[in-house]
C-alpha cells in the first residue's frame, strides 16, 4: 500500500444578497496537495458560473478557515482523500479507522435506520456526517476523473 499522508484542509463560507434574497450562502471543505486556497479567485468563478452575474450581488462574507491537516475531509454526501487507494478494501479500512479516530460511531444498517443522523465526536460535538456513519451506504467512486487526479472519494 502507498504511504498515507495528511493534507491541509480549509472550510470556505460565502454569504451574499442577490435580487431580494438575503443571506444566500454556500459552504464547503477543500484540500490541496500544495499551495493555499485562493478564495477571491474561487468567488469570481463561482459568481460568473453559478450566479450568472445577472443581477447586482452584494458579497457579505467570504471566509476561509484553516482546519488543520487530515487524511479525509467531508464533502456533500461524500468524504474525499488526496491519497489514492488501489482498491475498495484498503480505502474502506482506512476510512473506518479514520472515523473511529475522530470518535464517530459506525452504525449497522439496522441501527442507522433508527438513528438521528447525528454522531458524537471526540470533542463532544454532534456532527452530521451525511451518511458516513452508515457503512452500508459507502461506495467507492473510482471514476476516470478520480483516477486521473489520484484521489479517493467514498460516497455515502
Amino acid at each position: 500500500m502507498r504511504e498515507i499522508k495528511a493534507y491541509p484542509i480549509w472550510n470556505v463560507l460565502a454569504t451574499w444578497n442577490q435580487n431580494g434574497y438575503k443571506n444566500n450562502g454556500v459552504g464547503f471543505n477543500i484540500s490541496l496537495r500544495e499551495g493555499f486556497f485562493e478564495a477571491d479567485k474561487w468567488w469570481i468563478k463561482y459568481r460568473k458560473k453559478q450566479l450568472k452575474d445577472k443581477e447586482p450581488i452584494e458579497l457579505l462574507k467570504l471566509e476561509v478557515v484553516y482546519k488543520g491537516e487530515d487524511v479525509w475531509y467531508r464533502t456533500w454526501f461524500a468524504h474525499e482523500s488526496l491519497n489514492y487507494f488501489d482498491n475498495v478494501k484498503d480505502a474502506f479500512e482506512n476510512f473506518e479507522k479514520w472515523l473511529e479516530s475522530k470518535g464517530y460511531y459506525v452504525a449497522t444498517e439496522r441501527e442507522a435506520f433508527w438513528g438521528t443522523g447525528l454522531v458524537m465526536g471526540n470533542d463532544g460535538e454532534e456532527v452530521c456526517l451525511m451518511g458516513a456513519d452508515e457503512k452500508w451506504r459507502w461506495k467507492l467512486c473510482g471514476c476516470k476523473e478520480c483516477k486521473k487526479q489520484q484521489i479517493t472519494v467514498i460516497k455515502h
